[in-house]
């Protein structure tokens, strides 16, 4: 049936990532779909399947395992000011510090207390605990430039196939 605020009938994205939920809960005999799901929504702009999607290249459900894939997702998730992505970018950048390799060591700590944080500002699960674990790793001038990246974040919400 086609719906009157719909004239399409395409299915939206909020509803391409509840099904991907919905297929997502059945376990391995679900995950190829719900991959499917997550990418319609996530490539119609929603964060949150976005996020989902970049879960599911994380972990290797219904996807092969893929970090730069999983980042990319992260990332537009993230700017458009999903904390759930906003805390997973925190915690590759974190673990990417602890490598304590000089010429990237001190990058990767202010990234990761920059989504740490802003994370944290919107009350996500664990990224305060995680930013005070970042914090105690910096010094003054890499904590300025983390507050500083954090003061100038902006929210940037995505269309439809809109990167």
């Amino acid at each position: 049936m086609i719906r009157e605020d719909n004239p399409t009938g395409a299915v939206d994205a909020e509803t391409n990532n509840s099904l991907g939920v919905l297929y997502s809960s059945r376990g391995d005999s679900g995950f190829l779909a719900a991959a499917e799901y997550f990418r319609k929504a996530a490539d119609q702009g929603y964060s949150i399947a976005q996020t989902n999607l970049g879960l599911m290249y994380v972990t290797g459900q219904g996807t092969a395992r893929n970090w730069p894939e999983a980042e990319k997702w992260f990332v537009r998730s993230a700017a458009q000011g999903d904390p759930g992505a906003q805390y997973h970018l925190g915690v590759h950048h974190h673990r990417r510090s602890m490598l304590n390799q000089a010429e990237t060591v001190h990058e990767a700590r202010i990234e990761a207390f920059k989504w740490f944080q802003l994370a944290a500002q919107q009350g996500y699960w664990k990224a305060d605990v995680c930013l005070e674990r970042v914090n105690l790793q910096m010094n003054q001038e890499d904590l300025n430039e983390a507050r500083r990246r954090v003061q100038n974040f902006v929210v940037r919400k995505e269309g439809p196939g809109q990167p």
